[in-house]
Parts: C-alpha cells; sequence; structure tokens
C-alpha cells in the first residue's frame, strides 16, 4: 500500500509540472530506441544521481514489463507515468 500512495504521489506532482511531456521523457530513457531495456533505463538512472544495482533496475522494468518482452514500450511507459492511464503520442523514432 506504501509503494501504490508513492507512486500515486509522483504521477500527481508529474501531471502538475507544465513542461513534462511523456514522450520526451520516454526519449530520454530509452536515447531514440522505440523501448527502453535495462542499459537504458541503468544509463539514465546514473547521469541523474541514482546509482542501484543491475538487480534492482531489473526488478523495477520487470514490473512495468507487461507483456514480458524485457522492455518498456511507450504504452507500458504511459501506464507508469500516468494517472489517467491514458497513453500519450508517441515518440517519432
Amino acid at each position: 500500500m506504501t509503494l501504490q500512495r508513492a507512486r500515486n504521489e509522483s504521477q500527481r506532482q508529474l501531471a502538475c509540472e507544465r513542461d513534462f511531456s511523456k514522450a520526451r521523457a520516454f526519449d530520454a530513457i530509452a536515447r531514440g530506441c522505440s523501448a527502453i531495456q535495462v542499459p537504458d533505463f541503468i544509463y539514465f538512472a546514473e547521469r541523474n544521481g541514482f546509482y542501484a544495482r543491475a538487480e534492482d533496475i531489473e526488478a523495477i522494468l520487470r514490473r512495468c514489463d507487461h507483456d514480458a518482452n524485457r522492455q518498456i514500450g511507450f504504452s507500458e511507459f504511459c501506464e507508469q507515468v500516468s494517472s489517467d492511464r491514458a497513453p500519450a503520442t508517441a515518440p517519432v523514432a
């Protein structure tokens, strides 16, 4: 329950940010690719000062990966960052 409350609060905070764009955020993590993979997420996290074990990053991505293809697509990403659950327009690759 605590994790879900923290996630909901993070989603509300993102929704209040005027300059937040799901497509730009996805592209920043995926580095121009069509999906986020473990190395992309590790690179993004470390670039932003968060140093986690690879196993922890894999666990996070597994939880978000609904189709079990070992990567996070744009729609899966939108589910995690949106409180409305509606995917936005996909980034242009």
